[in-house]
């Protein structure tokens, strides 16, 4: 088995731009330096940008990682976890990456990932931080790559590195006992008073039974919410208004609102969503060898990372997919 952390994409890597106007989210606030924790519910209730923003005013280094399907693999998860080590020290993570490469010749993933714990650490400047996003795709395999993953990561929290996990899908919130806590759905919603302050920050005047409707159809969800708002900041209050009459619930309105954004976006703005959709990320220099416009997309569903790198926010992901405005766009 030959490790390469050229098979992940730099923007695998890359710490969401912090999002420094969203009113205080108290849940998420208090995550600090709380050695392994979980925040695990759909992805309408997880807003990217300010949990970068706590945890990179908490920490003194943050590790951001990607996860795919593939991470459900203890090789690949390796592999990918070896990118982020690269990007530490590429000279001195050589010679972790050869350790490693023998272990997994021999299928010895704990203790492989056990080397590397140990190698982060030494690695970062505490008080850090391993953001895993993503993190639902660790539970794919037999045995879990999650309980690999925090039994090796386990005599390092609350101590030099702490593990924070994003998976967007709801679990038994007694996962983690009795090392972490799991944050689900009923802990990550915003409330009433903190909608109001959100809605102020894209679009200021909405009518409190606006207001109101908007937080019984997300049910408090902060990314549903963010996602909303700053489409309703592009389209029009009377736009906003009439999406929101005719959903049911969160994704009927923001797939409401998608349908109208996309209909005015042209192939210079659907060729990077669909690359984005394929990929996970997305960079202006991939939109010149594609032919098409490299500027910076802002767009209301993109997230902003570091180097150029933009990623779709994950409140946008299902409900863009279900409107179909990228279906027969081909990236490649």
């Amino acid at each position: 088995m030959v490790f390469s952390c050229s098979e992940r994409l730099a923007g695998t890597y890359l710490v969401p731009h912090p999002w420094l106007t969203m009113p205080s989210w108290p849940t998420v606030e208090r995550i600090a330096r709380a050695g392994l924790t979980a925040l695990a519910a759909p992805p309408d209730f997880l807003a990217l940008d300010k949990v970068a923003t706590v945890v990179q005013e908490r920490y003194a280094q943050v590790l951001w990682i990607r996860l795919q399907g593939a991470d459900a693999d203890p090789g690949a998860l390796l592999v990918t976890l070896l990118g982020a080590a690269a990007r530490l020290d590429a000279e001195a993570s050589q010679g972790i990456a050869e350790d490693m490469a023998r272990r997994a010749r021999h299928g010895e993933w704990k203790a492989g990932l056990q080397l590397l714990a140990d190698w982060l650490v030494a690695a970062t400047v505490p008080p850090a931080v391993l953001v895993l996003e993503g993190a639902e795709h660790l539970e794919a395999g037999s045995p879990a790559s999650l309980d690999m993953l925090v039994s090796a990561f386990l005599p390092h929290l609350q101590d030099a590195l702490d593990v924070l996990l994003i998976g967007f899908t709801e679990w038994d919130p007694w996962r983690l006992e009795p090392h972490g806590q799991v944050l689900g759905r009923s802990r990550l919603q915003l409330d009433r008073p903190a909608v109001t302050l959100l809605a102020e920050t894209f679009m200021p005047g909405l009518p409190a039974a606006t207001l109101d409707q908007a937080f019984a159809l997300t049910h408090g969800a902060a990314g549903a919410l963010q996602a909303a708002f700053s489409a309703g900041a592009v389209l029009g209050p009377g736009v906003f208004s009439a999406a929101m009459a005719g959903a049911g619930n969160a994704q009927d309105l923001l797939s409401a609102l998608g349908r109208r954004l996309l209909g005015r976006s042209d192939r210079h703005a659907l060729i990077p969503l669909a690359g984005a959709k394929r990929l996970g990320v997305w960079h202006p220099a991939m939109a010149r060898v594609l032919g098409v416009s490299a500027v910076h997309r802002n767009e209301p569903w993109w997230l902003d990372l570091a180097e150029g790198w933009q990623q779709l926010s994950p409140a946008w992901r299902g409900p863009l997919w279900s409107v179909g405005g990228t279906r027969d766009i081909d990236p490649a």
